[in-house]
């Protein structure tokens, strides 16, 4: 006859659920209720060694759904890192955390497999974030799903653009932009697209979106500077490209000098 308790601790499966068309990851190993608000005791301390959280490792172990949000953080760094470990056993999970400085310096030492700089960096603070000491800043479930919904529409749209589908693409990433996240990124996308298809206005606009969103990122301000050329607006063009000289070193002020010698003398 089969122990189903033996079974149940072994059941590790991957789920496809077709009306949302979406994957999901189920291990059955500790299935016991937990809250965000409320922090329960367990004696056993359930839980695969490597991805427990640290206070399911202390003596006096307890947890809320806040421990499956670190277990997550562990397998996506896996994912980056080409398949190395965060934590080898529970000890290094106890000394990471006993004398905790962060997790900057584990994500200096892998080698990356995101395609680019803009995805590697998003995904390393969203898994910093996940990796908390403290597991009430530790982001719900529900914030994950958000956040990496909006990647998934960002991923889409860059490949429609990849392969000139832009009128494709700019509806992914104005999918993406809804979740509230990347939105100079996606707004940036969304006006190179319209510069592509030589719609300066519509252009403009977005570009103008991402400068709002992030005053600081220099990339925006040239985008928007480039829009505004093809419109014949030259005295905002140049206060564009001067203001991403002031941010970054991405122009020289002869970039400058040749549009107004170009388009003002």
């Amino acid at each position: 006859m089969v122990d189903l308790k033996f079974l149940h601790k072994l059941i590790r499966v991957v789920l496809y659920f077709a009306p949302s068309n979406t994957w999901k990851i189920g291990d059955f190993g500790l299935t016991t209720a937990g809250t965000t608000n409320q922090s329960l005791r367990t004696p056993r301390a359930n839980g695969t060694a490597c991805y427990r959280g640290p206070e399911l490792i202390q003596e006096d172990p307890s947890f809320t759904n806040k421990v499956d949000i670190l277990a997550m953080g562990c397998i996506l760094y896996e994912l980056i890192s080409g398949g190395k470990r965060l934590f080898l056993k529970d000890w290094d999970v106890r000394e990471h955390y006993a004398e905790y400085q962060g997790i900057d310096h584990r994500f200096s030492s892998v080698e990356h497999l995101c395609v680019s700089e803009l995805g590697r960096n998003h995904l390393e603070d969203r898994i910093k974030d996940m990796l908390a000491k403290d597991r009430c800043r530790r982001p719900s479930a529900r914030d994950m799903r958000m956040i990496f919904a909006s990647y998934r529409y960002f991923t889409i749209g860059l490949e429609y653009k990849n392969n000139k589908k832009y009128e494709d693409a700019i509806d992914a990433f104005a999918l993406s932009s809804q979740y509230g996240m990347l939105v100079t990124a996606t707004s940036k996308e969304i006006g190179n697209c319209y510069m592509e298809r030589a719609l300066y206005h519509a252009a403009a606009e977005s570009y103008e979106t991402a400068v709002s969103a992030d005053e600081k990122d220099s990339s925006a301000h040239c985008c928007l500077a480039n829009a505004l050329e093809h419109l014949g607006k030259y005295d905002a063009a140049i206060a564009g490209y001067a203001a991403a000289c002031e941010l970054e070193a991405l122009l020289s002020n002869s970039a400058i000098s040749y549009v107004r010698r170009k388009y003002l003398s």
